[in-house]
Parts: C-alpha cells; structure tokens; sequence
C-alpha cells in the first residue's frame, strides 16, 4: 500500500543464511518492521531469493519474477500471495506453449519495471549466460502474455541497444512513455570460469543510459553531459517525479 517500504528475501552473508521472509514498514510511522507471510513457493522449485525484483502495479499487486512462467504477486490489500500462469509469444507473435526463453527457468541480476498493466524485464544473468544478456520483454498483466521487445538470450553484436549486462538500474519516466536503464556490468570473469565465450581476467562496468520508447517500441541512447558518475554495478537509485533522480553505489 502507498507509503510502505516492503523487503523480501536477502541473503546475510555470500554463503549464507539466505532468507525467505517478507517485512514491511510503515513510513509514515517508522515504528516497527511488521512480518508479512514468507514466500510459499518452496526452495526445491526457488532457489534463494537473491537477484530478484518486484515491481507494483495499480491493482496493489507487487509482482515478482523469478525467470519462470509462473509470476508470483503479493496482494497488498488482502496481505496474500497469488500467483499467475503465463504464455510466451516468438517474435511472429504467436502463442508457443512450449518455448521459454530463460534456460532452468531462473533469471537474476535484471531490471524489472511495472507501466500500465505491463511488466518489463530486462537484463540479467541465466544458467546459459553469466556474463548477462540484453533481452527485453513485456508482460501483459491482463491477457497473461509474454513477448519479445528486443535483444537476445546469449551475447550477440548488436549496437542499437544496451549490451549484455546484470545488475542494470532503471526508472520510469514522468511521462510513462519511456522506461530507461542504465550502467550495470558484463560479468567476463564469471563467464571465464564457466567456460562461455567472451570471458575474461576482467568485468566490464557500463557507463551508458538508454531509454526505451514503450509506444514506438525503440531504444535511444541518451546523450549524457557533464561531471557523470564513473561506470559501476550494483548501485540502487530512485526516481521522484517529476524531476529528482538519486544514484548510490554499494561495493560488492
């Protein structure tokens, strides 16, 4: 609900504990973090709840994506989990019940979005990439479609939009026209020892912003001016509309 700050999952330490509880806390109060129900999908199907996201939608849903077609919400009214099965439409547009883009069914380290009843995700790693991908999809929260935007699963040249990264930040604009992302890393050295191509001695940090037009269905690389914030990862960020944007960085 507005004015609440929810956290889920989380992990204390790289080796663990790992966490599966829900808290939420009242900011106009600041008088204690409440329990919520944990997450119900059991950890033999969800692996730690680390790299994910949740995004709200009008409906007082908060959703969650884990890299499955089954998306997860948490009804912030009733203070319920819920769930919904969804489908995958190939870039003819057509239903195709048995595809999947996201290899073992689990993707972390992405951006994810929530714009008039459709969920955007981008980003991230996968079992079949750990040095991140740059696909782009939608989710139509009514119809309970998927479809491709732009990019690909697996690092392909492609310099009309964002290369493959993780741990992207992204906002929407005050318009809802436009969603962007930026900076974020290519994990080379994790792509190394994994044996995938383009692996290296090195991570390569972004130091770009794009945006996406959500009703042209293009990307724009945005013209950055001044004394920027050097390339990084796994920063956070707010936006507060209609014109305050707050970056932070966290080492890793």
């Amino acid at each position: 609900m507005a004015g609440h700050l929810y956290i889920l999952g989380g992990e204390k330490f790289l080796d663990g504990p790992w966490y599966r509880e829900f808290w939420m806390l009242d900011l106009t109060k600041l008088d204690e973090w409440r329990p919520l129900p944990p997450y119900p999908i059991p950890l033999s199907v969800v692996d730690n709840l680390v790299g994910y996201s949740m995004a709200v939608h009008s409906d007082d849903k908060a959703y969650l994506f884990t890299g499955r077609r089954q998306v997860e919400f948490f009804d912030l009214a009733t203070r319920k989990w819920g769930r919904i099965m969804t489908t995958y439409k190939g870039d003819d547009g057509r239903v195709k019940p048995g595809r999947w883009p996201y290899p073992g069914d689990r993707l972390v380290d992405y951006a994810m979005q929530c714009v008039d009843g459709r969920l955007y995700v981008f980003g991230g790693t996968h079992a079949d990439s750990i040095i991140g991908c740059n696909l782009l999809l939608e989710l139509n929260l009514q119809t309970k479609e998927w479809r491709r935007l732009s990019g690909s699963i697996t690092p392909e040249a492609d310099y009309s939009c964002p290369g493959p990264r993780r741990h992207p930040i992204s906002w929407v604009g005050k318009d809802k026209t436009k969603i962007f992302f930026m900076y974020g890393d290519a994990d080379r050295q994790g792509a190394m020892v994994s044996g995938e191509k383009h692996g290296s001695m090195h991570a390569y940090a972004y130091d770009d912003l794009w945006s996406w037009d959500i009703k042209k269905g293009k990307w724009n690389r945005e013209k950055l001016n001044g004394n920027l914030p050097c390339q990084r990862s796994e920063m956070s960020c707010t936006y507060v509309r209609p014109f305050h944007f707050f970056l932070a960085h966290q080492d890793s």
